[in-house]
């Protein structure tokens, strides 16, 4: 597959005039086709189950608090992050993982001012490297490492983080608006 060049979270690939798009947006893998086998590919390829099409239960209220407090922070230490992960289930290895994939964003200005004359700008970041395992594992995965399986085998274990199930929450329509 191909990287788009405008958009570094979209990747394509066109064959004998089949299309294939992959969209990556926080813990969704979205995949677009007129190529069933190439879909069926992909999904072995991420590891991805044969329901993992199915739609998730969300929520039926939003609250920027709950989000913050359940979201690690680009201030938290290597300590912070590590507890962040794991009261969710992650290990360590998630952690690095899920973090490698967040070099494609936006950070707002006010989250790296101090860190501006640094190689790395959030302080997550940096203590990633400040822990000898982590470190490891960062090392192998910017040598080449088997990042992308094991990135979707992580964003997996993510998206099963507090499942809404039977008649919990529902399945939006439009996932950045509440079903009316």
């Amino acid at each position: 597959m191909t990287i788009s060049v405008s958009n570094h979270s979209v990747y394509y690939r066109y064959l004998q005039e089949k299309t294939i798009i992959l969209v990556i947006y926080v813990d969704d893998l979205i995949i677009i086709s007129d190529d069933a086998e190439g879909i069926s590919a992909l999904k072995k390829f991420f590891i991805l189950p044969t329901w993992a099409s199915s739609r998730r239960r969300d929520g039926l209220e939003s609250n920027e608090a709950d989000s913050l407090n359940n979201i690690p922070q680009f201030s938290f230490t290597l300590a912070q992050l590590e507890s962040s992960f794991s009261v969710k289930g992650l290990s360590v290895e998630d952690m690095v993982i899920l973090s490698g994939a967040h070099s494609i964003g936006i950070a707002h200005y006010s989250s790296f001012t101090n860190r501006l004359y640094s190689t790395v700008l959030l302080t997550s970041d940096q203590d990633l490297t400040n822990s000898t395992s982590a470190l490891s594992l960062v090392k192998i995965f910017s040598q080449g490492g088997s990042w992308a399986p094991r990135f979707a085998a992580s964003m997996q274990k993510m998206g099963q983080i507090g499942v809404l199930t039977g008649t919990e929450g529902n399945i939006r329509l439009n996932c950045s608006v509440f079903n009316s």
